[in-house]
């Protein structure tokens, strides 16, 4: 045995990266399973067609803060970890006030409009009008949310990024749900969207306290206008990126609602919460990987850049495949947790899991577009995936139901991640993909032996 070798892949696997992906992955396992027991829950106590109307509500309040944060949460982790690593550190705080401001601004802009579309548009969004209504009041909350993650993620602070979101709002769901159901002897989705409003808003308070205590140590300088104006210019290409990955992510449900039922919506509720549990691997790893991407590049250590890609690529794409084969055995003893009405969706988990694994065998395709290359790349790659999903599933879905919006949604994943892909490699100028990652470390090991 090589012990060499051995003692330096144990320093691999004890680099800030694992070590930020360990944390990420047990804090990302632990919110899943309080996320998981909140939509049983409410499976549970709401019914098929009242959670397809929570679904729809909730599709709006993600897709409408994810828009209001305006691409400062992706351009806040690479912002605040170039600012970190450079001597001079006083433009985090102009950046993030700035950063602050306008999500602000934008939130409380997006929530009125949607409300005011939902009143004048009742007759045609019935039965989803009311629910819709009171989720715009949390969209200012949730957009505070997706910022103060960035930020903290930027500053490699993976669990102050992630435990507010990820734990300490879906504990707060769930109490409130459960005190609402006892005290009302019923729970209906005003109820439950109540719930979820007073946990955005205490976790939005809770993210905001975290960044400040960060920032007492750092001084600041005036920032001339041309920087404000060039961070704005920035974050564009982020705001049209996360908006079509939110899209990508929530038109299953829209695509339902506008096609199908809210019965059909809320059917395939347990489909969108495991079938993102493929690529927890992941985002696991990115969480670190990200920011510490930026930060090689940007002081020109391509070839730790590369090194950390392989890594990222080949331990993320294995864990996903394991994942998804566990979870296709286990579907339908999960399924049944939501109720009988909900088994039958099992049999189409797999072709869920397809567009995340081509997605994972991409490697980190999109983090490269978006930290070293042009953004505006990874805006187009998207955008012809989220094309294929739109076009697809108003083909499959009135016809097909639920399986016709789960086969749209994992081919428009996979077209989109594949152009990535073709993005990233012209763009690093190395192929961050499976086939390519596993050829390197087998001609490493055979030119060391």
């Amino acid at each position: 045995m090589n012990f060499e070798r051995l003692a330096k892949a144990g320093r691999i696997l004890d680099g800030p990266i694992a070590r930020g992906s360990m944390t990420s992955l047990a804090i990302r396992i632990t919110g899943l399973g309080l996320v998981y027991l909140q939509a049983v829950l409410a499976a549970r106590l709401l019914g098929v067609e009242s959670y397809g109307i929570v679904s729809v509500a909730l599709a709006v309040i993600n897709i409408a803060a994810i828009i209001a944060v305006s691409g400062y949460q992706s351009l806040a982790i690479r912002e605040v970890a170039r600012n970190i690593s450079s001597e001079n550190k006083t433009l985090l705080p102009p950046f993030i006030d700035l950063a602050k401001g306008l999500v602000t601004r934008h939130a409380i802009a997006i929530a009125a409009v949607v409300a005011c579309i939902a009143i004048a548009a009742k007759p045609i969004v019935y039965p989803y009008d009311n629910a819709i209504i009171l989720a715009a009041i949390s969209i200012p909350a949730m957009a505070t949310i997706h910022l103060w993650r960035g930020i903290s993620q930027g500053f490699g602070d993976v669990a102050a990024a992630q435990w507010p979101g990820e734990l300490l709002r879906p504990a707060i769901t769930i109490t409130g749900t459960v005190a609402l159901f006892v005290f009302n002897g019923n729970l209906g989705p005003l109820d439950f969207l109540a719930a979820v409003l007073a946990s955005s808003l205490l976790v939005a308070v809770t993210g905001q306290n975290l960044v400040h205590h960060k920032l007492r140590t750092y001084s600041t300088d005036a920032v001339p206008q041309d920087m404000r104006r060039n961070w704005r210019a920035q974050a564009r290409p982020f705001a049209a990126i996360a908006a079509i990955a939110i899209l990508q992510g929530e038109l299953a449900v829209l695509l339902l609602a506008l096609f199908a039922s809210p019965e059909e919506a809320g059917l395939y509720q347990p489909i969108a919460r495991i079938a993102p549990l493929v690529t927890l691997p992941v985002q696991a790893a990115a969480m670190r990987y990200t920011p510490r991407l930026a930060e090689t590049w940007e002081s020109g250590q391509a070839r730790l850049a590369l090194r950390l890609t392989d890594l990222f690529t080949l331990v993320t794409f294995g864990l996903s495949l394991v994942l998804s084969l566990a979870l296709i055995v286990a579907g339908p003893f999960i399924f049944a947790l939501f109720g009988e009405e909900f088994v039958p969706m099992a049999s189409i988990l797999w072709i869920a899991f397809l567009g995340p694994l081509v997605s994972a065998a991409c490697g980190p395709a999109g983090a490269i577009v978006t930290m070293i290359g042009r953004p505006v790349l990874a805006t187009y790659s998207l955008a012809a995936g989220l094309m294929v999903q739109i076009v697809l599933g108003a083909a499959l879905v009135p016809a097909y139901g639920v399986a016709g919006a789960v086969t749209a949604m994992s081919a428009g994943t996979a077209f989109a991640w594949l152009i990535l892909l073709y993005n990233a490699s012209r763009t690093a100028g190395f192929n961050p993909s499976l086939i390519a990652a596993t050829g390197r470390l087998l001609a490493l090991r055979y030119s060391a032996s």
